[in-house]
């Protein structure tokens, strides 16, 4: 899974749109793992990634920064500029 998530990041590195719904898509996921986490009796999703003990706070870590880099931190600007011509 881990890998998955890695080289779906490597990919998206090309372009800044491709960037930006990773990461919002990173945050929800990982948040949605942080809150299985904390169901009792919940401990692994499928098998693949462990949803107990300190993996529930690298997970609501994980989001957090994906959240910070897809939802809040300034994105590119492009200036437009007029001639001034009427």
């Amino acid at each position: 899974m881990h890998i998955a998530f890695g080289i779906w990041g490597l990919v998206a590195y090309r372009g800044y749109s491709a960037s930006v719904t990773y990461a919002r898509a990173v945050a929800v996921i990982y948040a949605l793992l942080f809150v299985l986490g904390l169901i009792p009796g919940v401990s692994t999703l499928f098998g693949l990634v462990p949803l107990y003990g300190h993996d529930v706070w690298l997970h609501l870590a994980l989001a957090a920064v994906a959240a910070y880099f897809g939802f809040v931190a300034p994105g590119r600007h492009v200036e437009t500029t007029t001639t001034g011509r009427v």
